[in-house]
């Protein structure tokens, strides 16, 4: 029952990770996630049931459209793995006691807007407004209704990140980072408070640097013509926080006490 309900697990985060992954494609051009069945981005073919069917259709087609062989872009298959190891985690976390049954439905509400935004920055360079709202309307429910918290830290915590980052929006007139990350920090301000807000951010600017450096050694990005999204490293830095961001600063704090 317990591999039975972890390969469910990850299949159903598959899935969830194929319609993110039409979803951020149709929020771009300005569609609905109901706009008509999904086609070809090459030769708008529309595609059949078996074509449809998440990580599995990718590999039994190589990689390529049915009728016009063009490339199925990579983003698909990351999205649909990423989600369904995301979800196959959280039935884990579940099944072992971590988390209730209220939380994992939070978590798997968060980790698929983190997901679809995550995806939309690496692809496309843009943070859709509506997956940011859902994003702070999840965070804002959960808090108010089933696991109250301090409102006042987690609203402070959001708007002293989102001036923070709008500052920096400013100063350098976009080029260090987009407004889109501005209004996401405000959401992640929410999601954490303080002090996770705190470890969540020093880690996105750290991991953000570290790997900017190492795209521009590998010749990948070049230096103040490229632009690499931050939007990722928020998000991947945010749910790290969220999960051991009281271990991470317990650590910190027992360090600098010795």
């Amino acid at each position: 029952m317990f591999i039975l309900s972890f390969i469910l697990s990850f299949l159903f985060g598959a899935a969830v990770g194929s319609f993110l992954a039409v979803l951020i494609d149709r929020l771009r051009r300005g569609e609905t996630f109901i706009s008509g069945r999904s086609k070809c981005e090459s030769c708008k073919r529309t595609l059949t049931p078996s074509e449809l069917i998440p990580i599995l259709s990718f590999f039994l087609q190589k990689g390529k459209c049915k009728g016009c062989k063009a490339k199925i872009p990579s983003r698909l298959i990351i999205a649909e793995i990423l989600t369904g190891l995301s979800f196959a985690g959280l039935f884990l976390l579940y099944y072992f006691g971590g988390i209730g049954i209220i939380e994992l439905i939070y978590l798997i509400l968060i980790l698929s807007i983190s997901i679809g935004i995550f995806i939309s920055d690496i692809a496309y360079g843009i943070i859709p407004d509506e997956l940011v709202v859902a994003f702070l309307s999840v965070s804002l429910l959960y808090g108010f209704v089933f696991v109250p918290f301090d409102m006042t830290n987690h609203f402070l915590s959001g708007i002293v990140l989102m001036l923070l980052f709008l500052i920096l929006f400013l100063s350098t007139k976009g080029r260090g980072m987009g407004f889109g990350d501005v209004k996401l920090s405000f959401a992640l301000g929410i999601f954490l408070g303080f002090p996770k807000i705190i470890v969540s951010t020093y880690m996105a600017f750290l991991t953000g640097a570290f790997v900017s450096v190492i795209l521009i050694m590998w010749g990948k990005k070049r230096l103040k013509k490229d632009t690499i999204p931050f939007g990722p490293f928020l998000i991947f830095s945010a749910l790290v926080s969220y999960f051991i961001g009281e271990i991470l600063i317990a650590q910190f704090l027992d360090f600098f006490q010795r």
